[in-house]
């Protein structure tokens, strides 16, 4: 866990450099939620949500108090988070397999060039049915499922944070067709593609209406 989503994004770079799968094999926490450092990361970073509302409410009472004469305890006030807003660097949980290690990797850095199955398996020293095995033992999901889970994240993230078009994202994604994406896209996430870009504008604030309460 980094101390903020700037330092967080800075570790999976370090990773790469000393060719460490994450989140394979580490998994990174940022704070601080920012959307737009957090949606860049490669991969996408898990942070933790702070409570600012809450933060803005303590620090000027305290303040107040203070210009006021009144006496301020030297204490640390803790502000409890809001949540976690889970992303792909803690999607995994660590895994003591190398060669699950390997066919995860080639199936993240190689998503948009329509990588399948077959790809992997003649990459990793595996036969078909030992790396379906190992997938659902350590993944509950299939190589395949993994593939398309992966390739659907790859949609989300161009939607949420660029302005390309539908087509361009089906494009840049390898689907071939816009219906067939919007089909799986809603199969994996209980909605259409266009649904989905029309909430882009309210989704993300619902976790901020929460109160200032803190303990």
């Amino acid at each position: 866990m980094a101390c903020c989503d700037v330092k967080a994004q800075q570790v999976p770079d370090v990773c790469r450099e000393l060719d460490v799968a994450g989140p394979e094999e580490v998994a990174v926490f940022g704070m601080d939620n920012d959307d737009l450092l957090c949606n860049l990361a490669e991969p996408s970073l898990s942070s933790f949500i702070p409570n600012a509302l809450c933060t803005g409410h303590v620090a000027p009472t305290l303040l107040d108090q203070m210009m006021h004469g009144e006496k301020v305890a030297p204490e640390v006030h803790l502000i409890r988070p809001l949540g976690i807003k889970t992303r792909q660097s803690t999607d995994i949980v660590a895994i003591d397999d190398s060669e699950v290690v390997a066919a995860l990797r080639l199936i993240r850095e190689h998503t948009t060039t329509g990588i399948d199955v077959s790809d992997v398996l003649f990459q990793v020293a595996l036969s078909q049915r030992v790396l379906e095995c190992r997938f659902r033992e350590l993944l509950k999901r299939t190589p395949p499922q993994e593939v398309m889970r992966v390739r659907i994240e790859q949609v989300w993230k161009l939607l949420a944070n660029t302005d390309y078009s539908l087509s361009e994202v089906v494009t840049r994604t390898v689907f071939h067709h816009a219906e067939y994406l919007s089909v799986v896209f809603k199969l994996e996430t209980g909605v259409r593609p266009t649904q989905y870009l029309k909430s882009l504008t309210s989704s993300e604030k619902d976790y901020r209406h929460q109160g200032v309460c803190c303990d």
